[in-house]
């Protein structure tokens, strides 16, 4: 377990299509301690870095907010934000 406010970085390939086509998205995650049944609450601020093919210069962000039952491994939460892909 990470403690409160510790961060991680991943990324994240979005919509890969069966031509290869993605969006991919960094995040700086931050544990925000519990759920209010217990489980661990993390909330995840991501930011688009571009994409391939389709996608090529995606931009945008958007927030996960999580909360994992590490001992069953589900995940329930919500996403917002916005994702720009060629102006549209």
């Amino acid at each position: 377990n990470t403690p409160p406010g510790n961060a991680g970085g991943s990324r994240l390939i979005v919509g890969d299509a069966a031509n290869g086509d993605s969006i991919l998205a960094w995040f700086l995650g931050i544990n925000s301690g519990s759920c209010a049944n217990g489980d661990l609450r993390h909330v995840d601020p991501w930011t688009i870095i571009g994409g391939t093919g389709r996608y090529a210069g995606a931009r945008g962000s958007f927030t996960t907010d999580q909360c994992s039952n590490l001992d069953t491994g589900e995940t329930s939460g919500t996403i917002s934000g916005t994702i720009i892909v060629r102006g549209r």
